[in-house]
């Protein structure tokens, strides 16, 4: 999948957005990822990356994926998992920040592994105890996917996705996945569940779809989600686990009462 070149079709939408700034248009998007995707190589390589709620993280995964490199993401609240990973894997290319700054680390002088030609992604499996162990993904696997969530969500270039969860995290990632391959976008938000300005910032910045774990339900329902109008909003999906039924039924009425939907996806 060329992903610079499609992204560059899209031209000036809107596709990565992050409070306070303006958006980082398909266009750019298309150019950082190319540009990222040289810095690289041509040359198969083990690409790790924190994966933080920032324009540098993504693009580092894009690139990867557009340089059909093999990518890991890792939890960037534990600094510990990416220093295991590169004590057991030793990736040719560690993307992380350091002093406060997103850096590239290329181990030029390494010698290269062999690397599977369709392995693409590799994800941390949330049962794992101890040192983690790694689901490996292909490319045609991860947009597979994604398409088939973007169709059967009816996601269109008109939605904005408020990325709440972890995009290390199969969930996270695969919101990401379906909102670009649909020409959407994603917003990062500044406020999480927990807070009470969550859903201010997800009026002001019109987003349609909101997609959390139960316990983000909890969450929304504590700090008093339901009694604020979102007339953007369309559709949330819970994922992740077992949703209570009566939380469950709770917010599938309140959002068929405003014409919108609600997806369980466990």
């Amino acid at each position: 999948m060329g992903l610079a070149k499609r992204f560059e079709e899209l031209g000036q939408r809107p596709a990565l957005i992050f409070p306070d700034r303006e958006p980082i248009s398909y266009a750019e998007l298309a150019r950082r990822v190319a540009e990222t995707a040289h810095q690289f190589g041509k040359a198969k390589k083990l690409v790790a990356v924190a994966a933080e709620a920032t324009e540098h993280a993504v693009i580092a995964y894009l690139a990867a994926l557009h340089g059909n490199h093999a990518v890991a993401l890792l939890a960037p609240c534990k600094p510990e998992a990416l220093d295991d990973f590169v004590a057991d894997f030793s990736p040719d290319i560690v993307c992380r920040r350091v002093d406060d700054r997103w850096r590239h680390f290329v181990e030029a002088d390494k010698p290269s592994g062999t690397l599977h030609p369709n392995l693409a992604v590799l994800l941390g499996t949330s049962g794992s105890t101890g040192k983690s162990q790694y689901v490996r993904l292909s490319a045609t696997a991860i947009w597979a996917n994604a398409e088939a969530i973007a169709s059967y969500l009816e996601l269109d270039p008109n939605d904005r996705a408020a990325l709440i969860l972890p995009f290390h995290y199969s969930y996270g990632l695969s919101i990401l996945n379906s909102h670009l391959v649909a020409g959407a976008s994603v917003y990062f938000p500044r406020c999480g569940a927990s807070d009470a300005g969550f859903t201010d910032e997800m009026r002001a910045v019109c987003c349609t779809n909101i997609s959390g774990v139960p316990y983000s339900f909890e969450l929304m329902e504590q700090t008093g989600f339901r009694k604020r109008d979102l007339p953007a909003l369309r559709f949330m999906t819970v994922a992740g686990g077992r949703m209570r039924k009566d939380l469950a039924e709770t917010f599938a009425q309140h959002l068929s009462d405003r014409q919108a939907r609600f997806f369980m996806m466990y």
